[in-house]
């Protein structure tokens, strides 16, 4: 007796995204493990059409002719997709076989970049296994009768993440590279170690870099030509990370923001309720459309900026960016606000669909070790999306680490990065000494502001009390006054103590906790933003530890 063909909805995920991320140690080699994910996705869809006559995907929005040519990987790390008229023993059988298929090929292709060392341990059939383990494509299906579309994706989402809590792979083991013994920890780290004079040389002559990097990533330059050329006018994704700064700037920044880092993550807010209540599948189709060509329009917004883009797929963001791009005159919250600004109109349609997008921004000196970055930006994205959690999110968390320094943390609702771009605007006009001044007088004043010595109005942010001590901090620095404080200083409290609950703070060792609207917590967020601003035109080793 045959079993009956019937339709299913399928959702499949791979991996270890994450964990071969994290494995980068240059912008380079983190590249190659984006886009070597998005690649896999890709190609799994691809021979998954081929083997179903009936067979369509509902998720990520898929081009048949993708070819990749701006060098961003935009295929997240599950796909949705319905198939019908076939029976249940059929599909198990046709995805394991398109999963054998893809990692022999994916495993094919790092084995030819891996033979550009030489006198390496890995043999084909090593590496067959050892793939064939360390790649992880997992699969759930539930047969579909056409009613409740977004309840049964929500559904299949949901048995994918439980079965993603399950690891499988230990992936320590011993190679030779180079000639010389060393333990690694899989065939990619091999990969990206390169040579000691080139760490990056092998990813640049790797298959997939050759195969999905077109000259619209290298401004019109062939990558066969000049190699020596290539270092210099590559996309922000391939460069030395400490020569990030160099694209977004005529000139080098000689100040210290020229050395420091930002790597953003974000995510897409309340997509699950959101699916959830759609019962049609056009619907569904074309929120998918919506997502994919949002992620078309950010990559440009953030390729304008001089950021490089290492994920762009669905509703996710990853990328790295200079804290300031003195050709467009805009800093990294600017481009946040920008990217913000751009999900609400494209996918939010203006709040009517109630998706937001968080932040989790890590910056950091261009030496702090890659991985640990990636870690805290991830760490600032959880904590965007905990804090505010109330207030539907739409929110971001920064951590700013420098030398001899326990660093300064604070999160925010998204309306609040133009006001901390603009704080960064005004005091990019003043000198350091002025905006250190003030700052180390609103610390000492601190433990005057707490106490009720001052005779503060209820409905006022400053008394004349207050006014005074600015008044003689700008005077000792000949700064105009009412261009300064009235409209710098005063305006930023202001904002601060009108919009008290859009704000957590840490301070010290302590966890994030809310602003109350007090003299004291009002005070700290504006500290932290003026320590912020003033990041970006300290010139020397100076970081002054108030918080």
């Amino acid at each position: 007796m045959f079993e009956q063909r019937k339709e299913y909805i399928c959702g499949i995920t791979i991996g270890p995204v994450y964990e071969t991320i994290l494995s980068a140690n240059s912008p380079v080699s983190l590249w190659y493990s984006s886009i070597l994910f998005s690649k896999i996705a890709f190609d799994i869809i691809k021979e998954l059409k081929n083997r179903f006559s009936d067979f369509e995907v509902v998720s990520p929005y898929y081009y048949d002719n993708e070819d990749f040519s701006d060098g961003i990987g935009k295929y997240p790390d599950r796909i949705i997709f319905l198939t019908s008229n076939v029976e249940k023993d059929s599909l198990n059988c046709a995805l394991k076989e398109v999963f054998d298929s893809v990692k022999r090929s994916i495993t094919m292709l790092i084995k030819s970049d891996l033979n550009i060392i030489k006198n390496v341990d890995f043999s084909e059939n090593y590496l067959i296994s050892y793939f064939n383990r360390y790649l992880q494509f997992n699969y759930y299906f539930e047969e579909f009768d056409g009613k409740n579309f977004g309840k049964k994706i929500i559904s299949i989402q949901s048995n994918l993440s439980f079965i993603e809590l399950s690891k499988t792979f230990n992936k320590e083991i011993e190679i030779k590279s180079f000639g010389k013994k060393r333990k690694k920890k899989d065939p990619l780290i091999a990969l990206y170690s390169g040579f000691d004079y080139n760490p990056n040389y092998m990813v640049k002559e790797s298959l997939l870099f050759k195969s999905y990097c077109s000259r619209n990533m290298f401004n019109g330059v062939d990558y066969l030509e000049d190699n020596r050329q290539l270092e210099s006018n590559v996309s922000p994704n391939l460069i030395k990370i400490e020569e990030f700064a160099k694209l977004a700037n005529d000139k080098l920044i000689d100040n210290k923001i020229g050395k420091y880092i930002a790597f953003v993550k974000a995510d897409g807010d309340n997509f699950g309720k959101y699916i959830n209540s759609i019962t049609d599948k056009e619907v569904m189709n074309s929120f998918s459309k919506k997502i994919y060509n949002f992620s078309d329009k950010v990559s440009k917004v953030i390729k304008d900026y001089g950021a490089a883009i290492y994920y762009v797929g669905g509703d996710d963001l990853l990328f790295l960016a200079p804290l300031k791009n003195n050709n467009k005159n805009k800093n990294i919250f600017d481009l946040c606000s920008d990217i913000s600004e751009l999900f609400n109109t494209e996918l939010n349609q203006g709040g009517k669909n109630d998706l937001k997008i968080s932040f989790g921004i890590s910056i950091k000196y261009y030496k702090f070790p890659i991985y640990e970055s990636l870690n805290i930006s991830d760490d600032m994205l959880y904590k965007s999306k905990e804090l505010f959690k109330s207030s539907g999110k739409g929110a971001t968390s920064i951590h700013i680490f420098k030398n001899s320094s326990k660093g300064l943390s604070l999160a925010f609702k998204n309306s609040e990065l133009k006001i901390i771009a603009e704080a960064i605007h005004a005091t990019c006009k003043e000198e350091e000494s002025v905006i250190r001044a003030v700052i180390y007088k609103l610390r000492d004043y601190s433990e005057l502001f707490k106490s009720d010595k001052l005779d503060f109005k209820v409905n006022s942010c400053f008394d004349s009390t207050v006014d005074n001590i600015f008044s003689n901090i700008l005077d000792a620095y000949n700064v105009d006054n009412n261009l300064f404080y009235e409209k710098f200083i005063k305006e930023l409290y202001t904002n601060i103590r009108k919009n008290s609950h859009k704000y957590k703070i840490k301070v010290g060792g302590k966890f994030f906790y809310s602003v109350k609207n007090n003299i004291e917590d009002n005070l700290l967020v504006l500290i932290t933003v003026l320590k912020i601003s003033k990041l970006y035109i300290e010139e020397g080793g100076y970081w002054c530890n108030i918080l």
